[in-house]
């Protein structure tokens, strides 16, 4: 999620939120700006950065979040981690493994990081907190400030993964 940040989704003000995906050894980058942070938008995003690579890398590693994550409570000092049996019914279709990021180690997912703060610097500045502007729009904006990067950002209009 973008705090702060809405875009016209259908004549309505909704948050803003981004997807980004960047492949481990060839640095090659997949950014989608999306109306929300669901499960299915999230299949559907890491779908279509599979369509963009022409395949999908042998292991992904994802932040703690909600959507892949089921945060179980053991005690009160430590809590297991389980992966939600939808996002890995989605890996075993694929045949891709998920790796999760060790709980505050900010320095696992660097190269995302880093990407995170391009966007803000590079794309949030060209837009109002409340935009009339809609998906299509803001992901044109980010193709054109990304595409020397060897990056993919779609502007599709479309519903996620069902």
């Amino acid at each position: 999620e973008l705090p702060g940040y809405t875009v016209n989704i259908n004549g309505k003000q909704e948050k803003l939120h981004v997807f980004l995906l960047i492949l481990g050894y060839s640095r090659q980058k997949y950014v989608e700006f999306v109306p929300s942070e669901s499960l299915p938008m999230l299949i559907s995003c890491i779908q279509y950065a599979f369509e963009y690579y022409g395949g999908y890398p042998k292991e992904i590693l994802f932040d703690n979040m909600p959507q892949v994550v089921q945060r179980i409570m053991i005690d009160k000092e430590s809590t297991e981690r389980r992966i939600l049996p939808e996002m890995q019914n989605f890996a075993n279709y694929y045949g891709f493994d998920i790796k999760l990021c060790r709980v505050r180690r900010p320095q696992e997912k660097g190269k995302v990081e880093r990407f995170v703060e391009d966007v803000k610097d590079q794309i949030i500045p060209l837009l109002p907190s409340r935009t009339n502007l809609d998906l299509d729009e803001i992901n044109q904006i980010a193709e054109r400030k990304f595409s020397r990067h060897k990056c993919i950002v779609t502007g599709e209009n479309r519903q996620p993964a069902q």
